[in-house]
C-alpha cells in the first residue's frame, strides 16, 4: 500500500458504538439518522473521484502515475476516517467487511431516509471504480492489471486490448512531455498492484452501502420480526401506548378509530387489505417485477413507523382479547413474570429485561454470556455478578456453572 495510515491514533469518538447496537434495540433512538452527516461524506467521496480522474493510461509508468495513485488512495482513507468518525464503522480494513456489511443491513432502515444521498455517494463511487478499470484495462498498464489480477476479486472487469502496443504515451503532447520529465516511477509493479488493490477493495465494501436501498434488500425486511422488536422497544411502546384505551371494545371500533387518525389512516386500509397476503412488503412498496413504485414513499421512516404502528397496536389486541386456555397457562404466564421481577434487578429497566430474556430463550450458553457482555458494554445491564448467573441457571436458560459464567462473562 503506497499510503500508511496512523493506526496509533483515531479520531475520538463522542457517540455509541455502532458495532455493538442490539437489533431489538433499533428503535429505542433513531441513532442512524442522526448521526451520519452523508453530505460530508460526499464532498469527500467526489473529492476522491476528482483524484481518480487525474490518473490516466497514458501517464504510465511515470512517477505521475504513482502519485496520483497515492493522492486517490489518500482520499479514500480520509473518507475510511470520516465515517469512522461518524459511525465506528470501517469499511477499509478488508478483515472487518463482513461484521460491519452485518451492521449496515440491520440499519437499513434508517438509510431509507437519506437514500437520494446515499444513491449520488454510491454513483460516484462506481464512477471511481469504472475509470480506475478503464485505465487497467490499455496497453501502458496491462502489467500492473495482471498483477491486480492475482491479488483481487475483480478480474471480471478487465478487458483485453484490442489493437497490439502502440506509442501510445505519445499520441498527446502534454503527455509525451510528462513521460519524457518524470520517466521511471521508483516503485516496483507490486507494490503499485497492491495498492490498487487496496483502492479497488474500499471502494467496493463503501458500494454495499447501496445494496441497502436495493428492492431485493427491501423485500428482505421481515416485517413479522421488525413488528415485534418494535413492540419489545421504548420507541414502539410509546406509540402503542396511547392505543391501549380502545382495547376495551370491538376490532372493528379499534380500526375505526385508527383510520380518523391523521397519522395512521392513509395507511390502516392498505394494511388490512394486504394482510390476506402474508408478504406486506412487496404489495406495500414494490410491484410484481420487483421495481420500487414510489421512492418518496417506500424510503420514508415514517411511513415504516406508521405501519408497524398499526400491526403492533392490532397484535397487542388480538392478544389482550384471547383469555388463557387453561390454568396451565396462567401458571406459565405467572413463572414467568416472577423470572421478569428477578431479572429486572440486574437491568436499567424492565422493558430492557423483557428484551433479553426473549432474545435468550432462543441462544445457547455461548451467545447468551455474549449477550451479556454486549448489554453491559451497553450500560444496559448493571449486575453481571453470581446472582444473575443464578437467576438464569435456575431458570434453565443458562446450564452451564459459575465457573464458565465467570470466565466468559467481563
Amino acid at each position: 500500500m503506497g499510503i500508511k495510515r496512523n493506526e496509533g491514533t483515531e479520531p475520538e469518538w463522542r457517540m455509541s458504538n455502532y458495532a455493538m447496537i442490539i437489533k431489538e434495540d433499533l428503535f429505542c433512538d433513531e441513532v442512524w439518522k442522526r448521526s451520519i452527516h452523508w453530505n460530508t461524506l460526499l464532498t469527500q467521496v467526489r473529492k476522491a473521484e476528482h483524484a481518480c480522474q487525474l490518473i490516466d493510461h497514458y501517464s504510465y509508468p511515470s512517477r505521475m502515475f504513482c502519485a496520483y495513485t497515492d493522492i486517490l488512495e489518500a482520499t479514500l482513507l480520509i473518507l475510511d476516517d470520516i465515517f469512522y468518525y461518524e459511525t465506528r464503522i470501517r469499511f477499509g480494513v478488508s478483515n472487518n467487511y463482513t461484521a460491519t456489511s452485518k451492521v449496515i443491513f440491520d440499519l437499513r432502515l434508517w438509510i431509507f431516509d437519506y437514500y437520494k444521498e446515499v444513491e449520488e455517494f454510491c454513483e460516484t463511487l462506481e464512477r471511481i471504480r469504472s475509470h480506475l478499470m478503464e485505465c487497467l484495462s490499455h496497453q501502458s498498464v496491462l502489467e500492473v492489471a495482471d498483477r491486480v489480477k492475482k491479488h483481487s476479486l475483480y478480474a471480471y472487469h478487465y478487458k483485453k486490448p484490442q489493437k497490439p502496443c502502440s506509442s501510445e504515451y505519445f499520441e498527446k503532447p502534454i503527455f509525451a512531455y510528462a513521460y519524457g520529465a518524470y520517466r521511471g516511477s521508483g516503485k516496483d509493479i507490486d507494490t503499485l498492484s497492491q495498492q490498487i488493490v487496496n483502492i479497488l477493495r474500499i471502494v467496493e465494501n463503501y458500494l454495499s452501502i447501496g445494496k441497502c436501498l436495493k428492492p431485493m434488500a427491501i423485500h428482505a425486511l421481515n416485517f413479522e420480526d421488525l413488528t415485534t422488536d418494535f413492540r419489545h422497544s421504548e420507541k414502539g411502546q410509546n406509540y402503542i401506548k396511547p392505543w391501549r384505551i380502545e382495547y376495551g371494545g370491538t376490532r372493528d371500533s379499534l380500526i375505526s378509530r385508527m383510520e380518523r387518525d391523521p397519522e395512521l389512516g392513509p395507511w390502516v386500509n392498505r394494511y388490512i387489505h394486504c394482510r390476506a397476503d402474508k408478504d406486506i412488503i412487496e404489495h406495500l412498496f414494490l410491484d410484481e417485477h420487483d421495481m420500487i413504485k414510489n421512492k418518496e414513499e417506500v424510503f420514508n421512516t415514517d411511513n415504516w413507523i406508521r405501519l408497524l404502528t398499526i400491526a403492533a397496536v392490532l397484535q397487542e389486541y388480538d392478544e389482550h382479547q384471547k383469555a388463557p386456555d387453561s390454568s396451565e397457562e396462567k401458571e406459565e404466564e405467572k413463572g414467568e413474570d416472577i423470572l421478569l421481577l428477578k431479572l429486572s434487578l440486574y437491568f436499567k429497566d424492565e422493558d430492557t429485561a423483557r428484551r433479553f430474556l426473549k432474545s435468550v430463550r432462543q441462544m445457547n450458553n455461548t451467545e447468551i454470556t455474549t449477550l451479556v457482555n454486549n448489554y453491559h458494554k451497553a450500560g444496559l445491564c448493571t449486575d453481571v455478578s453470581k446472582n444473575l448467573w443464578k437467576a438464569l441457571h435456575d431458570a434453565g436458560l443458562y446450564k452451564p456453572g459459575y465457573t464458565n459464567w465467570n470466565a466468559q462473562v467481563k
